[in-house]
């Protein structure tokens, strides 16, 4: 479980699922695709065919967009 508090200061606690269904939607938002490319990092990359989250960069990015994230919530 963890907790991710929005800029407004909003805060919403998700399953761990639900945590990398909202990640992979952040991923594949406009906004994160224009930072990702200005700092040369991925959000997403493929082993044995399975793509894969890379949680540190899109941590990187939540908190740089004002986030904050409560983990073992």
């Amino acid at each position: 479980m963890v907790k991710l508090i929005n800029p407004q200061g909003e805060s919403k606690i998700l399953s761990d699922k639900e945590y990398d269904d909202l990640l992979w939607k952040f991923i594949g938002s406009n906004k994160f695709q224009k930072w990702s490319y200005n700092n040369n990092l991925i959000g997403s990359y493929k082993h044995n065919g399975k793509e894969i989250i890379n949680y540190m960069v899109v941590q990187v990015f939540l908190k740089e967009m004002g986030y904050k994230l409560v983990k073992n919530y």
